[in-house]
């Protein structure tokens, strides 16, 4: 648990704040809320701050790939729930490009149990 004095998640200036809550695991499982840290515009700005003792980072495995920074380390969390992603498309319908890569998707993941009510009907 991070109190005052430790590094402390960054905080978005223009992200909705119900996705900020969620990533920055808010409210923690003990029902308090993160001290927010630093502000930043983008992932590259979050993990300056990161690097220079500012503030913490939750994110998903691809980012540590994606967003190497030669002063960060990454660690697996285990114990949170795994990132749950969706696919969009217009709301007059799907593009068959669109409709194929999610087709692909749910054959390859046979333990997606229920389609999203998005997907009725088109899969």
């Amino acid at each position: 648990m991070l109190t005052a004095g430790r590094r402390q998640p960054g905080r978005p200036r223009r992200a909705p704040a119900a996705w900020v809550d969620w990533w920055a695991a808010n409210p923690r499982p003990d029902g308090s809320a993160p001290v927010r840290g630093p502000e930043n515009d983008n992932v590259e700005e979050m993990l300056t701050h990161v690097a220079a003792g500012t503030a913490v980072c939750f994110g998903p495995e691809s980012m540590a790939a994606y967003y190497a920074h030669p002063d960060l380390t990454w660690r697996r969390i285990n114990d949170v729930d795994p990132l749950r992603i969706a696919v969009a498309w217009p709301r007059d319908g799907a593009s068959a490009r669109a409709l194929r890569f999610v087709r692909t998707v749910t054959a390859a993941r046979p333990a997606l149990q229920e389609e999203p009510p998005a997907w009725r009907g088109l899969l």
